[in-house]
């Protein structure tokens, strides 16, 4: 009998082991969770820059546009969520019918155009005469976010978006000096990547008319790119590095307080001495928020609503524990060095 009892004693002792072990192996597995989510859905190397709409990214080809049209590549190279301006590189391309020769990031134009952007700072109009060399301009814009501003401000950040509308046409310039629309598409650079952001395209037909459910038609986006007229959505989002680095940084930040206000607690109830090591880990905690707080990506500004939520109120408590530690220390007669 005694045998059988000490048996099942070793059993269950073993069990108990096994389930702790399992235990921690998915606690310690646990964080590589969401990489193999994102290995196993392909997002992980997914471009930050898409094209999402009826035409996606396509050849001047599929479009019919490799002959008597002025096409116009944009390529996104900076945003700023704080004054809500974005910068554009944008290329000007006429077809090989249209130019003396072309080189690899400019041609040479057979044909006297015009072209319009509708840009915040600048020309605006941008003439190119016959055999003139045309290239890359540099155009800033206004994100106002009309369709899209329930989140439009940085004090979501990171999760802020913002939504950029913005217009361009082109037309031949006659002799005189009078304008014929010629075809155009608008393409994107999709290959390279805005730090901190995915950026997301899509072309509408919102030129003459804005905001209306036909603009999102293919056959209307066709007809106004037959007019030489050019309207595009380019929609702002943080990407999920960037969320994901907050949240894992706003956890530790509230680990930290918390683990803080355990110690103090345990310490108060004198079921722990008050000593030199609990007060460096009070300064080290007030330190590391501080620290964590500038390791958010972008380098938000103080005052955003995560700083309200999760920074302030930890900074504050580690601060407060900390004091109340350097009392105890103090004043208590079982105080270790």
């Amino acid at each position: 009998m005694k045998r059988n009892f000490s048996l099942q004693m070793i059993r269950t002792l073993i069990s108990k082991k096994r389930s702790r072990l399992i235990a921690i192996l998915l606690f310690s597995m646990s964080p590589f969770v969401i990489p193999i989510a994102f290995l196993i859905s392909g997002n992980l190397f997914e471009y930050q820059t898409q094209v999402v709409d009826h035409f996606g990214e396509i050849e001047v080809e599929d479009v019919d546009r490799a002959e008597k049209s002025i096409n116009v590549w944009f390529q996104a190279v900076d945003f700023n969520p704080e004054t809500q301006k974005a910068e554009f590189n944008i290329y000007p391309w006429p077809t090989e019918d249209l130019i003396v020769s072309s080189f690899a990031s400019s041609t040479v134009t057979k044909v006297p155009f015009s072209l319009f952007i509708d840009e915040l700072n600048g020309l605006g109009q941008y003439d190119f005469e016959a055999n003139q060399i045309v290239g890359s301009l540099t155009a800033q814009f206004d994100v106002l976010s009309y369709s899209n501003d329930d989140r439009a401000r940085d004090s979501f950040y990171p999760f802020d978006r913002y939504t950029l509308d913005t217009y361009a046409d082109v037309a031949l310039i006659k002799k005189d000096g009078t304008f014929d629309p010629i075809r155009t598409f608008d393409f994107f650079y999709t290959n390279n990547s805005l730090p901190g952001f995915n950026v997301k395209f899509t072309r509408v037909a919102a030129y003459d008319n804005y905001l209306s459910d036909a603009m999102f038609k293919r056959e209307s986006v066709i007809q106004e790119r037959d007019e030489g007229k050019i309207s595009f959505l380019a929609h702002f989002q943080r990407t999920y590095a960037v969320k994901m680095t907050v949240l894992i940084l706003s956890a530790f930040m509230i680990m930290a307080s918390a683990t803080l206000a355990w110690i103090t607690l345990r310490i108060y109830s004198k079921k722990r001495p008050p000593s030199m090591q609990a007060l460096i880990w009070s300064a080290a905690s007030v330190l590391a928020t501080v620290q964590l707080r500038e390791l958010f990506p972008g380098n938000p500004r103080l005052g955003i609503g995560i700083d309200f939520v999760v920074f302030f109120p930890s900074l504050l408590a580690s601060m407060l524990f900390g004091l109340l530690l350097t009392v105890m220390w103090i004043s208590r007669e079982d105080y270790q060095i």
